[in-house]
């Protein structure tokens, strides 16, 4: 370990401590000795050298040098190019907060304010800004608190569901997750069935959102894409003579969903906008991985539903899925958990 030199590339402050652990590990223990061999590796000149009679007296008389204007400056310069980048997009949270604190100590920024703004001019989007502004400040009295905020937005926006996530919807009532599969309605359709497949989510019950705006948010239309399979969730038509409106199992009154490929003309029943139920711990307008939902078909306002009667498909059974549209009940509660964010 060779000593550090001070050049004025860092603060006095951190340097002093790295002289005193190279001392220390060196058995050099007397405050003379660490301040004589200090001054020796000094690289810019010192004013007055003579009235140095401390460690303290040193680091006044570096940062009353021009270097350290030069290297406040340079910190502050930093910190306005500072930006946050999510993990989701290749960034690392802890190391871009350890850089934060470190140029605000760096270009001896202690005001909160000002800390603060600085903070704020580092975030990526509308939605860390507006979230960032909506926080309430009263209880900030720290840098430590601030990160603490900063964090809590951090956590909250990487559960957003966004264009592309991949997710599972499980049926709140019986706890199984919304699936499909490769088997066919036997009637009806004739299209690829929906259920309410295990209790946990395999590859049959992850599915791709497909929308329009990123991230999604309560007014927002979206499409379920199956990962698997690659069909969408849709469901009969309620007018068009073409289609059904009855279902494999007991409720003869309610409307077919399966997956399929649409086409243009059909193409809104298989559009679906979510509506909250309860929230998390964050109030807003966006869709949460967590969030108790109804999902409703944009096209006549029916409703993704399940309950206990099953449907047979070539002697094996399933938990039906249809759309019914009466006014939401508990069948219609389901939970949106975000899987992976691409």
């Amino acid at each position: 370990m060779d000593p550090p030199r001070f050049n004025g590339t860092n603060h006095p402050h951190m340097w002093i401590k790295q002289i005193r652990s190279f001392c220390y590990l060196k058995q050099i223990k007397n405050e003379k000795d660490i301040l004589e061999f200090s001054i020796g590796m000094v690289d810019v000149p010192i004013k007055n050298p003579e009235k140095i009679k401390k460690l303290d007296d040193l680091v006044e008389a570096l940062k009353s040098h021009i270097s350290f204007t030069v290297f406040k400056n340079s910190s502050k310069r930093k910190l306005n190019l500072l930006k946050y980048v999510t993990e989701r997009d290749g960034g690392n949270t802890a190391k871009f907060v350890a850089e934060f604190r470190s140029l605000c100590f760096d270009a001896e920024i202690t005001d909160l304010e000002e800390q603060k703004k600085y903070l704020f001019h580092t975030v990526p989007n509308d939605f860390f800004r507006n979230t960032f502004i909506n926080r309430k400040m009263d209880k900030i009295n720290s840098l430590d608190d601030l990160i603490k905020m900063f964090e809590d937005i951090v956590q909250e926006e990487s559960q957003l569901i966004r264009n592309g996530s991949c997710v599972a919807i499980k049926h709140v009532k019986s706890g199984k997750y919304l699936s499909s599969t490769t088997k066919y309605h036997q009637t009806g359709s004739g299209k690829q069935i929906v259920f309410a497949g295990q209790m946990l989510p395999d590859s049959n019950a992850l599915w791709f959102v497909k929308a329009s705006h990123d991230p999604v948010s309560y007014n927002d239309m979206f499409s379920l894409q199956h990962k698997v399979t690659e069909t969408l969730i849709g469901r009969e038509s309620l007018t068009d003579s073409y289609f059904h409106e009855y279902i494999d199992g007991d409720f003869a009154d309610h409307i077919e969903v399966y997956c399929s490929t649409p086409s243009r003309t059909l193409q809104f029943y298989y559009h679906w906008m979510a509506q909250r139920i309860n929230y998390t711990k964050y109030d807003s307008s966006y869709v949460r991985s967590g969030d108790v939902i109804n999902i409703r078909n944009v096209k006549d306002n029916t409703y993704l539903h399940s309950h206990e009667y099953q449907i047979t498909i070539y002697n094996e059974t399933f938990q039906e899925v249809i759309s019914q549209d009466k006014k939401p009940e508990e069948s219609d509660e389901w939970c949106i958990e975000l899987i992976e964010n691409y």
